[in-house]
């Protein structure tokens, strides 16, 4: 048995779509299973039986006279193999939920392809068909763009079915996996649509339950129209029932306890929705019913703020009050949230703290870049002694701090370019397959066990271990490179051949190396350090003092660990040479009457000289360490 079968049956399960369990155990018998497999199988079934239980004590009594009718002992798995309903011609199943399977199919009376939902058998008893006909005849009659069209309600093969106009596009919950967040006016403007819609279907006595991401679709025109009234019932019928049904994660909290669905409970749901469309993420959370009731009972949702700092706080406060816990602070109605969402102003750009926070970002780069000059700069003139010997400026500084910070820049932006090609590839192949959907979905929980074993769920234990990693991240380069921090700090006038080795020319790509691993692992930490504060900050966790602390110092330190060298391993090339009492120097420094020059095969490397008796025939070729790594050959 694949696992994509164990997938799909565990969906089942989690939709309470009925399951042939007889003839799926035959099937797993019939393949050979393994032991895990069938047992696997038990528990799903068994969850299965306990759901059905719990679902008939929320419903009360399940007797001949109970308004919803008896549910059959034998409710068969529902049929996958109908080519025809009726007169409609069913072309292929688009989606099936608790309560019915949906087929595109082909009406040939108004030769027009139209959706079908047809209920399933257990949900086919006269009582509840008198209701939903009823109900299916009142919807029919809304006539609203941004409501799915009900074109007939029709029993065929002892089946019950409402016959929809065929919406092609894509649902909600599609449009935001593919294209990540929306911003506060595509919400808006979504939610202004989900509301007008059920202006209308409340007008008709209705009430929608299932307002959902998933139950929304966004037409290849633009048009939004809410979908799937399968969940839906009349304002009479919910306060007769007062049974709970629809989705936990968008339920209004006394929906979720129990309590009659009203027009103001609809209203909880546009909220849920219009939080998820900006964030991907539901104000309450949990991974049971029970710990979504707990939280919705504690009353502190998810921080929007926290989630999106980049929303306004009109859009903010609208979200907040839509998704009030005690109903009488909600919109009445969902042509009163309507109100606040078009009175609600979109974010105005402050041009002036944005040109301040850009000046400020430049400045900051700017002092930077020079104070990384300086570095390099003092590092190297200590290293070759020619302090003294040169005058630079801060320009000077500017234009070397400039240059050394170009191959960080690059390797971050190549680094992040591939994180956001890898995450661009991931979504792709995940809408694109169910196979790789099903893998996703196994990779991630066996990562969430994983994070919520090493506690990774705490931003605080996050920050410490990001710290603890960058700290071995650079010992472990300090340690494999090594040679490069003794020849650069290493006096090269008097220092052993040996030591100097690593800075010849043979050794260009050994130290080319340890620049990009250092560069690599200051990018990683800072993007790791903001996804973590970004965490903190939405779930209101202040990270300890001294972790900002010892993250600061680790930064330091890898920026003096590239920028000290970076002049040493880069700029030896930059010097004349010329021939001095029969040797090649290079001439690295000079003041008033006096040249310093640097001769490789001599003991000590630097000469002062006067300017006067140095040779003028001067060429640009060679580094100040050629043949560094062979030993100095003897002269007879």
């Amino acid at each position: 048995m694949s696992d994509s079968r164990l997938d799909r049956v565990q969906q089942q399960v989690a939709d309470r779509q009925p399951i042939d369990w007889d003839a799926l155990v035959a099937e797993l018998h019939a393949a050979h299973a393994s032991p895990d497999e069938i047992q696997a199988f038990s528990l799903l079934r068994l969850l299965d039986d306990v759901a059905l239980v719990h679902t008939s004590f929320q419903s009360g009594p399940v007797t001949s006279d109970d308004d919803e009718g008896t549910i059959p002992a034998d409710d068969p798995v529902v049929d996958d193999t109908l080519e025809s309903w009726g007169r409609y011609l069913l072309d292929h199943k688009v989606g099936r939920g608790g309560f019915g399977s949906v087929y595109r199919a082909w009406d040939p009376v108004l030769e027009m392809a139209v959706a079908i939902k047809i209920l399933h058998r257990r949900f086919s008893d006269a009582r509840l068909k008198e209701r939903l006909l009823h109900e299916g005849r009142a919807l029919a009659q809304v006539k609203h763009p941004n409501v799915v069209q009900v074109l007939n309600v029709e029993q065929h093969d002892g089946r019950f079915g409402l016959v929809m106009e065929f919406v092609s596009g894509e649902t909600l919950d599609a449009l935001v996996a593919t294209q990540g967040k929306l911003n506060d006016r595509e919400a808006v403007v979504i939610g202004e649509d989900v509301c007008r819609a059920l202006v209308a279907v409340h007008a008709k006595g209705l009430i929608h339950r299932d307002v959902k991401a998933r139950n929304i679709i966004r037409e290849r025109a633009g048009r939004i129209v809410l979908m799937d009234f399968g969940a839906g019932m009349s304002t009479k019928s919910v306060q007769v029932e007062g049974r709970a049904a629809g989705t936990p994660l968008y339920m209004a909290p006394e929906t979720l306890r129990g309590q009659p669905a009203t027009v103001a409970s609809d209203v909880y749901s546009v909220g849920v929705l219009l939080f998820f469309l900006v964030t991907e993420r539901h104000p309450y959370e949990g991974a049971s019913v029970e710990d979504i009731r707990n939280a919705q009972s504690r009353g502190r949702p998810q921080s929007l703020v926290g989630l999106r700092p980049d929303l306004p706080l009109s859009f903010v406060r609208v979200v907040e009050r839509a998704l009030a816990v005690d109903p009488a602070r909600r919109y009445p109605t969902p042509a009163a949230l309507l109100e606040a969402l078009d009175d609600a102003p979109p974010v105005a750009v402050n041009w002036t703290r944005r040109a301040l926070r850009m000046g400020t970002a430049v400045a900051s780069l700017l002092v930077l870049m020079t104070i990384g000059g300086m570095l390099s700069a003092a590092a190297f003139n200590a290293t070759l002694g020619r302090r003294g010997f040169v005058s630079e400026s801060l320009v000077d500084w500017f234009v070397l701090g400039r240059r050394s910070l170009v191959s960080p820049l690059v390797l971050s932006l190549l680094g992040a370019g591939l994180v956001g090609l890898a995450a661009a590839l991931r979504r792709v192949l995940v809408t694109s397959s169910v196979t790789l959907r099903a893998v996703d979905r196994r990779i991630g929980a066996a990562c969430g066990v994983m994070a919520t074993r090493l506690l990774l769920t705490d931003p605080a234990v996050c920050s410490a271990w990001l710290v603890l990693l960058t700290a071995v991240g650079l010992m472990v380069i300090w340690a494999h490179w090594a040679p490069v921090l003794e020849a650069v700090t290493s006096y090269t006038s008097t220092a052993a051949r040996e030591a100097l080795a690593v800075l010849s020319p043979p050794f260009l790509e050994y130290r080319t190396h340890y620049r990009m691993a250092l560069s690599l692992l200051i990018a990683a930490n800072l993007t790791g350090w903001y996804a973590l504060s970004r965490g903190a900050a939405t779930r209101g966790v202040r990270l300890p003092p001294w972790l900002g602390a010892t993250e600061a110092v680790i930064l330091v330190l890898l920026y003096l660990s590239m920028q000290i060298p970076y002049r040493l391993l880069n700029d030896s090339d930059k010097f004349e040479s010329l021939l001095w009492q029969g040797e090649r120097c290079f001439v690295i420094g000079a003041r008033a009457a006096d040249t310093l020059l640097f001769c490789p095969s001599m003991l000590p490397r630097n000469r002062v000289v006067p300017t006067a008796e140095a040779p003028t025939a001067r060429s640009r070729s060679g580094t100040l360490f050629d043949g560094f790594d062979a030993p100095l050959a003897s002269t007879p």
